[in-house]
């Protein structure tokens, strides 16, 4: 019996079918994969290809009726979305295993350790400090998305793009970026881990990151964007995911979604009462617009303007990897921005504002600009995404826990953002970078100050005579 609820009242076709069971069977290897095997999601590749099947795969499931009546060659879309969840997981699986057991040994290791991050938290909040204080040198604190928000509500969004978007500084664009991105999400990581293991005799370093916390939010948030908030949130939840190994009780799984989405909604509330809309119809309807559909619908659904404009107007070749192109000296396009002119007008019933982009995943800008051929160059850049375990192998359990939790929301941007951009404005790569290099300085302190204290302790002549040596 043709599933005709799901699709029309003709029933289904066999690309529809297609797309529910090639995501039915991506589901059933996941979820055994993190019920038998959790360890494996230690790599930032798995963490991908997961939010790929939930953010990618299933909407195009919803979509697959209007991707068959709209694009020109909709298999092509089938071919490149779900190719590359069950291509990705056996290539993922097949590399690093020594190294995924060992820093998943590691995170059984103890708990301890909040006063050995007390360098990472005073040198993040004071990083934090120095990255606002720089944006703020550019952007008046009247100016910001928000103050804008709690002040006046209803021009918040164009508060937002000019105190960010549309902002002539770049040092100040970068510095709000490197705050919201990389510094505050590894500074809440750490505050959750330090509060997490909390203890009798060293209660005090447990318990000022955590009083710091509304401090870092509140200057990584100037901006107003929901979405910082949001994000911040998800490292909270993270954090404590890996601190228990992946395992979540029934009852914070169940809380976590609402939890995830309080910013949001708190936006949405703010921002129907200055405009007087204040019934609960209204209120849902500007809730589901602002978050699921954002969420769970506009990444795919620009992503298959991207595949839609390279069936149209043919793959745009190197040219649409800006930095690649670039750096090759080659002519280079901003290809988000590019498809966003192209297809927004029709999709938005009018002009769309300049600066507007159909920014999605790296998966199908490679489409965009190779064709199918992008494929295969998609799951190499999905075996990059698992660099950084060099670094994190190096890492003791205090320090391995809150990069985690960080780094595994910055993977989420992988599906909404060009790769390079994940890796550097996002915060994918710094946020393992920052964390070595803390965690280098701390253990070669002790070092260093051991050595100035035996060289002023020596004979005044050995020290004259070794110096002229």
């Amino acid at each position: 019996m043709p599933i005709t609820w799901l699709y029309s009242q003709h029933g289904a076709t066999w690309f529809q079918l297609g797309n529910v069971v090639a995501t039915l069977l991506a589901l059933s290897i996941l979820a055994y994969l993190f019920m038998r095997r959790p360890r494996v999601f230690v790599r930032p590749s798995m963490q991908v290809l997961a939010f790929y099947h939930l953010l990618i795969q299933w909407p195009v499931v919803y979509l697959s009726r209007f991707i068959e009546s709209w694009v020109h060659d909709h298999w092509h879309v089938f071919i490149l979305v779900h190719g590359f969840v069950l291509i990705g997981i056996p290539l993922a699986l097949s590399s690093g295993r020594r190294t995924v057991s060992e820093i998943w040994s590691r995170l059984r290791g103890g708990a301890a350790g909040a006063p050995d991050q007390a360098w990472a938290v005073i040198a993040l909040f004071l990083a934090a400090l120095g990255c606002a204080a720089v944006y703020l040198t550019a952007v008046d604190i009247r100016d910001t998305g928000l103050y804008v928000l709690l002040t006046d509500p209803v021009h918040a969004s164009e508060a937002r793009v000019e105190s960010l978007k549309t902002l002539a500084s770049m040092r100040a664009k970068y510095a709000l970026s490197v705050l919201s991105s990389t510094i505050a999400p590894l500074f809440t990581a750490f505050a959750v881990y330090a509060w997490l293991h909390r203890t009798n005799g060293g209660r005090w370093s447990s318990v000022y990151p955590a009083m710091l916390l509304p401090a870092v939010w509140g200057l990584a948030l100037l901006s107003g964007a929901k979405g910082i908030a949001v994000f911040l949130v998800m490292v909270v939840l993270a954090t404590y995911l890996w601190d228990r190994r992946l395992r979540l009780p029934l009852a914070a799984a169940v809380l976590a979604i609402p939890i995830m989405l309080v910013p949001a909604a708190a936006y949405v509330v703010v921002i129907a009462n200055a405009n007087y809309e204040v019934g609960a119809m209204a209120l849902m309807d500007r809730l589901l617009e602002a978050v699921l559909e954002r969420a769970f619908l506009v990444p795919a659904t620009t992503g298959i303007w991207h595949i839609d404009y390279a069936q149209t107007e043919g793959p745009v070749g190197i040219a649409g990897q800006l930095r690649l192109a670039t750096a090759l000296g080659e002519g280079s396009m901003r290809l988000p921005m590019v498809i966003g002119q192209y297809y927004g007008p029709a999709y938005y019933g009018g002009e769309v504002a300049k600066h507007f982009s159909a920014n999605t995943g790296f998966l199908f800008t490679a489409y965009a600009c190779f064709g199918l051929f992008g494929l295969p160059l998609a799951l190499a850049m999905l075996l990059c995404c698992d660099l950084p375990l060099v670094l994190l192998r190096l890492l003791p359990r205090p320090w391995l826990v809150p990069t985690l939790g960080a780094t595994s929301v910055a993977v989420l941007k992988f599906i909404q953002s060009d790769y390079t951009t994940v890796w550097l404005t996002h915060g994918f790569g710094l946020i393992v970078l920052l964390a070595w290099i803390l965690w280098a300085l701390r253990e070669l302190w002790p070092m260093m100050s051991s050595d100035a204290r035996r060289v002023s302790a020596a004979d005044p002549c050995e020290v004259d005579e070794a110096l002229s040596i």
